[in-house]
């Protein structure tokens, strides 16, 4: 249910599948859910730009889950993941923004149903 994407300018060749093992080991541990419900996802290649410069590296990231979202939880998921970013991409943590999204249960579908 905790599902982390980062969309990036970096070039597709310098993300590997293990960095998106990674990222859902990372969401798992930040929002305290069990690995096997947590995914996540890296989108390299993507043609953006952040304060003009759309040759620096830089990010967007959405963190949607179940709950474990708000306040000083979000402090804590947003230096896990520009930290995570900085070391795997090469972002700057001044390069990118994260969404925090707390859905509802019965707005998130899995294995034919909602949660």
């Amino acid at each position: 249910m905790p599902y982390c994407r980062i969309e990036t300018n970096v070039a597709a060749d310098k993300v590997t599948p293990q960095m998106a093992e990674e990222l859902g080991k990372l969401v798992a541990k930040t929002t305290g859910k069990p690995l096997s419900y947590c995914a996540g996802a890296i989108v390299p290649g993507v043609p953006m730009s952040f304060g003009g410069d759309a040759a620096t590296p830089c990010a967007q990231a959405v963190l949607m889950s179940i709950g474990c979202l708000g306040g000083d939880l979000n402090k804590r998921h947003s230096k896990a993941i520009a930290d995570f970013t900085n070391k795997t991409l090469g972002v700057a943590p001044d390069r990118m923004y994260i969404q925090f999204v707390d859905a509802a249960g019965s707005n998130v579908g899995f294995n034919g149903n909602t949660f």
